[in-house]
């Protein structure tokens, strides 16, 4: 049976899967208070909320109010949109984590609503704070899917490459199942995802046009159930419950956004050819079908916590409320009453005692069950490090990655470089020995090669507070992410680190460039020392603050592929500060004469430093000439 809470059907979903925290742990729910003009309400206290539990009254036993900073106000365009070419581990315990659903297995082919997608996904990106990681999913095509991550050039490349997979909403029901199910599918995946990863604020915003649902009492399901247009009604039916279960259970708010427009697919239903189909069993009107897509967006989002933007042509204004609710709220914890482990559900619901509020909070979850095996915790070795959503920072990791070609194979050594804390005593440094072990996977989560070494690092005389390890994959042209995990024996404990990297053709683009790699002087302590002496001219590392009496170099590699003749090249280095000034510019003209015998050319600069201010810079190598290729690096000078 389901109850209407608010206005929407909420499902009463059985067979709860377990994966739940003992009945006398507190029951976390993230609560968002708005007032009329939906803006958060800040400053209440527990004594303004009520929590009931199936109508029973529970007492607030944890309280939090928490704010998540608005986004920054930068100087310049490139301090915005260039990431970092080097990763952290520690830096992302208070992120909200933000996934973009692109639902191109239900959107229709119609130009309009495609673009219209495009624009809510890249609105997410522009409002994304200095503090939150955002992922881009689809729901039929993953090849472009792009992991959690600040770079807002990768998450929007992963937006632009969003197209409809062929979806008509006129169409007979057994030749849109297999979209249908993908979309549900990839929410209830996304969901179950997200709920690894506890005591954080996490939001989807699922950019649809939604699923036909029938209304409560127009089912020909017990009354108020909801069921779906469909001869597989079943099928679907268990997987939107599946989808609603996960979000109870992991505490994540769905945003369902429609870029269907004012009229949403009521056109599409309406327009020319609208008899070309029948329908199994066919809706009163048009106007009713259509309504059955919006009401699964907003039963989907006030099921959990979220909100359902609908009926509208213009998006901007939407995706600023998103990050209203999810940036400020209030964290509430509760020990319920009922402490049967029955494995049902229970209805939340959450008022403040003040009038003219909303209050949005998730409408339930699900009690333990005590028929389920509780299930073996994982070994705390290196590998549970890289099975994890976000990477684990109980040992402090920085990470870069340089993709270079290799003469005569198609695939490209990256080189790997990886900073640690070194581990100090009484006397100074001690050595120290460390297992690394790296995976590069694509978008679709196979996996393309890894490497495992064990480094021992010497005893520094406690001149540097941190050392490098060195090493190499094998990678052919693509898209990865690599993970990497590391071991010190010396901390006695264990860290991951996450990062994204593009490896070019170098042996087909006409013009391409290496990473760009960055040496110092004095050196941070690395092992093995040599590792990319065959790779490179000099012994890189991962530092990216150095002060101006350092002596700073840069290397990187142009290529020049295919098989047309080597033509001449120009090289133009430049050093932006963080108000984009230019505090230095560098032309310089190869010929191609200059290139050798595998088609490259390598070049080698040094940094002025003593010239730059301390702050933010941006060092910017462009090699034009056949085409054109650039590179960007973020470095500060203190």
């Amino acid at each position: 049976m389901a109850a209407v809470l608010a206005g929407t059907p909420v499902l009463a979903l059985q067979e709860p899967q377990p994966q739940f925290k003992a009945a006398t742990e507190l029951i976390r729910v993230d609560v968002s208070v708005l007032d009329r003009d939906r803006q958060p309400v800040r400053g209440l206290t527990a004594a303004d909320f009520t929590i009931r539990e199936n109508g029973q009254h529970q007492a607030v036993a944890a309280f939090a109010e928490i704010t998540l900073p608005d986004p920054e106000v930068f100087p310049s365009t490139w301090m915005r949109e260039v990431a970092p070419d080097t990763v952290r581990n520690d830096d992302v315990s208070e992120h909200r984590l933000v996934v973009i659903v692109m639902d191109d297995a239900m959107v229709p082919g119609d130009a309009q609503m495609i673009a219209s997608a495009k624009t809510i996904g890249h609105s997410v990106i522009e409002r994304l704070g200095p503090q939150d990681l955002a992922a881009v999913v689809f729901t039929r095509d993953g090849r472009h899917a792009q992991n959690f991550t600040q770079d807002r050039v990768r998450l929007g490349a992963a937006v632009d490459a969003f197209t409809s997979g062929g979806y008509h909403p006129r169409e007979a029901g057994n030749l849109k199942v297999p979209l249908v199910l993908a979309a549900l599918g990839t929410l209830a995946t996304v969901v179950d995802t997200l709920a690894t990863v506890p005591e954080r604020r996490k939001a989807i915003v699922y950019i649809s046009t939604g699923l036909p649902l029938e209304e409560p009492g127009r089912s020909i399901r017990p009354p108020g159930m909801v069921s779906l247009l469909m001869p597989e009604s079943d099928m679907v039916f268990n997987g939107l419950r599946d989808a609603l279960r996960a979000a109870a259970r992991a505490g994540v708010n769905i945003y369902t956004v429609d870029p269907g427009g004012l009229d949403g697919l009521r056109n599409l239903i309406s327009g020319p050819g609208a008899n070309a189909f029948a329908f199994p069993r066919p809706p009163d009107s048009d106007v009713d079908h259509a309504r059955g897509y919006l009401q699964f967006l907003r039963t989907l989002s006030d099921n959990t916590g979220g909100q359902a933007f609908t009926g509208r042509n213009e998006f901007d204004s939407r995706i600023p409320q998103i990050f209203r609710e999810t940036g400020s709220y209030y964290l509430l914890g509760y020990r319920p009453t009922n402490d049967r482990a029955d494995g049902q559900l229970r209805r939340i619901d959450v008022r403040v005692n003040r009038r003219g509020l909303t209050v949005r909070a998730r409408k339930g979850y699900y009690a333990p069950d005590a028929r389920e095996r509780p299930r073996a915790e994982p070994p705390p070795d290196v590998k549970t490090a890289l099975a994890g959503l976000l990477p684990k920072s109980d040992l402090p990791l920085t990470l870069t990655a340089a993709a270079f070609a290799q003469p005569g194979r198609a695939e490209a050594a990256v080189a790997l470089l990886v900073s640690l804390p070194a581990a100090a005593e009484a006397s100074g440094r001690r050595a120290d020995t460390v297992d690394l072990l790296v995976h590069a996977y694509d978008t679709e989560g196979r996996s393309h090669g890894s490497d495992q070494l064990k480094a021992a690092v010497p005893a520094s005389d406690g001149a540097s507070s941190d050392y490098e390890i060195h090493t190499q994959l094998a990678l052919r042209p693509g898209h990865y992410e690599l993970r990497l995990s590391a071991t010190s024996a010396a901390h006695g404990t264990s860290g991951s680190v996450y990062q994204s990297i593009t490896v070019p053709d170098f042996r087909a683009a006409p013009l391409s460039l290496s990473g760009v790699v960055v040496a110092a002087t004095p050196a941070t302590p690395a092992a093995p020392r040599d590792r990319f002496a065959a790779l490179m001219p000099m012994t890189p590392t991962v530092r990216r603050t150095f002060s101006t009496t350092d002596r700073v170099e840069g290397f990187v590699r142009v290529y020049q592929g295919g098989s047309a003749p080597i033509a001449p090249a120009t090289i133009v280095t430049i050093i932006r500060t963080a108000t984009d000034e230019i505090a230095f510019n560098k032309l310089q003209p190869v010929g191609s004469d200059e290139f050798g015998a595998d088609r490259a050319l390598d070049y080698r600069f040094e940094l002025p430093m003593a010239r730059l201010k301390p702050g933010p810079h941006l060092l910017t190598i462009e090699v034009t000439g056949p085409a054109s290729a650039r590179r960007d690096v973020r470095f500060d000078v203190r």
